[in-house]
Parts: structure tokens; C-alpha cells; sequence
């Protein structure tokens, strides 16, 4: 970040900062810049317009409980203080939309061959679990991912942040919340649900040692992640065709 702002002039900052005016991530690492790297009047006034700016983005999202996490995960990886009141909303905001939306139903793979596709939203080729390297079925014989290996990666992915890198890689970075959220866990459920349901679906090809065990990781997750915190309410569903 140093680098990248250091050889620029306050007025080439601004211009930056109001060129990326409605990137929430590029104005908070911009803010952050200045807060450590710049002590001037033009500096501070910049800051106070770029506080006012995110504070107005947070609002745009203030009724999306997955954004306002992805939102808080990003300030919070700063650690700058003077985000702290913005950062504060923001917390008390999720803890009231948790309250409405934190349980979630498990999602079923039933699905009869030839059958399409119910979730487009959940497909996993774009997905972080495809990115952080979870495979299944022959994929996973040939990266030698054994039961254990294919479970830390889905803790991790669970309990990660987002990073810009990742985030290059991720179309839709915002909706898979924050880390160890009921956001997170049902974005990676759902995703490998939908992916075992395609599988179930296909005609040709032999996907059984995939379905197995996508079926047996997700029964992992629901007993790590989701029983006793995510599933107040919901009868499990089956995956039996």
C-alpha cells in the first residue's frame, strides 16, 4: 500500500479515491493510507470525505446481513481506529439481522437424473471452494485429498478471511459473508449440494465416488459447523434420491 501511494501527490490521492468512489475495499485501504502515511490539512479532509463516503456504502447494504460481514471483515483486517465507531454500527447491525436470519435449512441433494438445475446462484466452479482447492471423486485421488485433507480445507475455507487476492478470483466475494458465519456455511453447503445434485443428474459418466463422498462432507459440516447454532427450527433434509 506504501508503495503504491507513496510517489503520489494529495492531489493524485484524491483523484484516485473519487475514481474509486463506489469500491468500498479501495476507499478503506485509501483511508488507511492516509491515516498512517498522511499529516496534512488536505489529508485529513480527504479522510473526513472518504469516512462520510464508506459510512454511506455501509448503509446501501445495512438491510444484506453476507455484505455487512464481508464489509466488517475488511475494516477489521486493518485494525485502523478510526474506523472503530463505523466498524461498531456495523457489528450492532449484524448481531440485529442474525436475530432474523442466522438459521438456515440444510439443503437436500435429491435429484432424479436429467432434471435441471435448481440453484444457479451456488454453482461451484467459480465458487471458494473450487478456488481453495476442495475436490471430490477422481480429482481428489490424483491431488491425493483423503478424507482428513478434503476437512481441513473446509474448515479453513469456514474460517478465513477474504483476501483482495481471493477476492480477484471470487465474482460474488460479497455474498459468501464473513468468516465462521451462518453466511459462509450456507454459501459452501449450498454450493456443494448443487454440485453433488448435478452430478446425480448427469446421464453419462461415472460420478459415484464423488457423490459419496460430497455426501459424507457435508455430513462432516452439518455436525462441526451447523447442529446446535445454524439449524433452530429445520428438520434435516435427506439426500437420498
Amino acid at each position: 500500500m506504501v508503495e503504491t501511494y507513496s510517489n503520489l501527490s494529495y492531489y493524485q490521492i484524491e483523484a484516485k479515491a473519487l475514481a474509486d468512489w463506489d469500491n468500498f475495499e479501495a476507499l478503506v485501504l485509501t483511508h488507511d493510507y492516509l491515516a498512517r502515511n498522511r499529516q496534512t490539512e488536505f489529508a485529513f479532509e480527504l479522510r473526513d470525505r472518504i469516512e462520510n463516503r464508506l459510512s454511506e456504502l455501509v448503509r446501501e447494504k445495512w438491510n444484506k446481513l453476507y455484505s455487512l460481514e464481508f464489509l466488517e471483515s475488511q475494516i477489521e483486517e486493518l485494525g485502523n481506529p478510526r474506523l472503530n465507531t463505523l466498524l461498531g454500527e456495523i457489528g450492532a447491525r449484524i448481531d440485529e439481522l442474525f436475530q432474523e436470519d442466522e438459521s438456515f435449512a440444510w439443503p437436500s441433494t435429491a435429484a432424479a437424473p436429467g432434471t435441471n438445475s435448481e440453484l444457479d446462484n451456488y454453482r461451484e466452479a467459480t465458487s471458494l471452494l473450487s478456488i481453495l482447492g476442495y475436490r471430490t471423486g477422481e480429482k481428489a485421488r490424483k491431488e491425493g485429498l483423503i478424507e482428513s485433507k478434503r476437512h481441513r480445507i473446509l474448515r479453513e475455507i469456514y474460517e478465513l478471511s477474504i483476501t483482495h487476492d481471493i477476492q480477484q478470483h471470487l465474482p460474488d466475494a460479497d455474498e459468501w459473508g464473513g468468516p465462521k458465519t451462518s453466511t459462509r456455511l450456507r454459501r459452501m453447503v449450498y454450493c456443494s449440494a448443487e454440485s453433488t445434485k448435478d452430478m446425480k443428474r448427469k446421464r453419462s459418466g461415472d460420478y459415484q465416488t464423488a457423490i459419496d463422498q460430497r455426501e459424507a462432507d457435508l455430513e462432516w459440516m452439518k455436525e462441526t459447523f451447523y447442529i446446535g447454532r445454524y439449524e433452530k427450527y429445520w428438520e434435516y433434509a435427506t439426500t437420498n434420491i
